[in-house]
């Protein structure tokens, strides 16, 4: 059987299927010059969603739902006595903000600090990357347009050589009397 969505003619299948499809449209993009991004077929990914769309509710959402349903029916709310006696038997939580006087320093354990190090250097390693990328794609585009920009010159002085020979055939002519 196939499905008719956004004139696309997209075959049913599982969800499995229609996400592997998926993956293989935007895998096979062509990409757009100086960006990397790719170009896609709108009316194709919107047949293949909707097809999506249409398979999980033909499932009725069935084992999602299910598996939801039971979640939720097994979550008890918590009373507020039931919480007070969850936390630590300890007299500074009744005490006002603003009575807290002392400051206690916070001992971050080495393995965080070593974390947050790996963190920042992995986040200046991708800004640099960006940076150099960035400075790539620029350079490409004013090479480019140097180019195409050469080009329309070339082919302005070419017209303008044949205007100026063409000016001096007729002044030729005119000069002569023909």
């Amino acid at each position: 059987m196939v499905r008719s969505g956004f004139s696309a003619n997209i075959p049913t299948a599982t969800i499995e299927e229609y996400l592997d499809r998926l993956e293989e449209i935007v895998e096979c993009a062509p990409t757009m010059p100086f960006t990397g991004k790719c170009v896609l077929d709108r009316k194709e990914l919107s047949g293949l969603i909707s097809a999506m769309r249409d398979g999980l509710r033909s499932e009725g959402l069935s084992s999602a739902t299910r598996q939801h349903q039971q979640r939720t029916d097994t979550f008890q709310p918590v009373g507020a006595s039931q919480r007070r006696q969850t936390l630590p038997q300890d007299d500074r939580i009744e005490e006002p903000f603003e009575e807290v006087s002392q400051v206690k320093e916070v001992v971050v354990p080495q393995e965080v600090t070593d974390q947050l190090v790996d963190a920042k250097a992995e986040a200046d390693r991708i800004i640099d990357e960006a940076k150099q990328e960035a400075q790539r794609i620029r350079s490409g585009a004013d090479e480019y347009a140097e180019n195409t920009l050469a080009s329309v010159e070339q082919n302005a002085l070419g017209a303008a050589r044949a205007a100026r020979k063409g000016l001096e055939v007729l002044q030729r002519r005119r000069s002569s009397g023909n």
